[in-house]
């Protein structure tokens, strides 16, 4: 089951943090035509109020406001991308870390464990032999009881806090498989009406 989750997250972390890559960009790139159409509009604004031909120089006008409100619409774009998928992208990268540092956290406190067990199998095998030597000193046998006794105690601590990790990871990957493919699935369909909304917005203004 882990070892699957393991992998499966490894791989959903590659594939969001491409995704957020190609977000930035996306939205690095409308900012930047938002500047160019800006730039656009206020040139062909000037050249407007310089014409001497008054159709030329309505026509100019328009032009430029046009142009501008297509700017508002890529600046309007480019924070509903911000918004409704990069943040929802980062916050899964982010979550997804967590949960590997739980990974890892279970993984440490396995080998605390195994290692706990090791200590305790060799140290009952050092009291047994104690015991079986023909000279038995009794000093010996105690010590080495009380310190396989307290080993047993690492030991079983060990496990408990192995189990206790174990079920933590768990109900952790069970939230996130519940809650996050949640978000971004709303994330994408808000960027998509978002979309829908602006090119529904530029149909409309009309020659």
């Amino acid at each position: 089951f882990f070892v699957k989750r393991r992998a499966e997250l490894d791989g959903m972390e590659n594939q969001f943090r491409f995704l957020l890559k190609a977000v930035e960009a996306l939205i690095k790139q409308r900012k930047e035509l938002g500047g160019s159409l800006q730039e656009f509009a206020d040139s062909v604004g000037a050249l407007g109020a310089a014409e001497a031909n008054r159709p030329a120089a309505q026509s100019a006008q328009a032009l430029a406001r046009v142009q501008s409100k297509i700017r508002d619409l890529h600046e309007r774009q480019a924070k509903s991308d911000l918004v409704h998928v990069f943040g929802v992208v980062d916050e899964h990268v982010r979550v997804i870390g967590s949960i590997k540092t739980c990974f890892a956290s279970r993984a440490k406190a396995f080998h605390t464990w195994q290692a706990a067990e090791v200590n305790l199998s060799r140290k009952k095998e050092a009291v047994e032999r104690v015991r079986a030597s023909a000279k038995i000193r009794q000093d010996k046998i105690s010590v080495g009881s009380m310190e396989v006794a307290e080993l047993e105690k690492e030991a079983q601590e060990s496990q408990r806090l192995f189990i206790e990790v174990t079920s933590q990871l768990r109900s952790e990957l069970v939230r996130y498989e519940r809650e996050k493919a949640e978000d971004f699935a709303a994330g994408i369909q808000n960027m998509l009406r978002s979309m829908i909304e602006t090119q529904k917005e530029v149909s409309e203004w009309g020659p």
